[in-house]
């Protein structure tokens, strides 16, 4: 049983926005950690999770998750 030649674009396309490499995990959970313990991030690292968050809807639930709704409200619009 074969599946729809679309139906495997769309599915590479769905793993291409939720993996992340391994340094790419370890980079992103641990600026999410220093912003859930007030520490310094920097501003290249704001902007790099805010780009992250918002093609990878992983990213966007670690950061809603770590920091709550209120922190993503602001952005929403542009998640959906």
């Amino acid at each position: 049983m074969s599946t729809p030649k679309n139906s495997n674009q769309d599915n590479k396309l769905k793993d291409k926005t939720t993996m992340l490499s391994t340094t790419t995990r370890l980079r992103v959970q641990a600026i999410i950690k220093r912003l859930e313990k007030m520490e310094e991030v920097t501003l290249y690292e704001r902007i790099y999770l805010n780009k992250l968050a918002s093609t990878s809807s992983l990213v966007r639930n670690w950061i809603r998750t770590a920091l709550g709704p209120e922190a993503t409200d602001i952005d929403s619009a542009l998640y959906e």
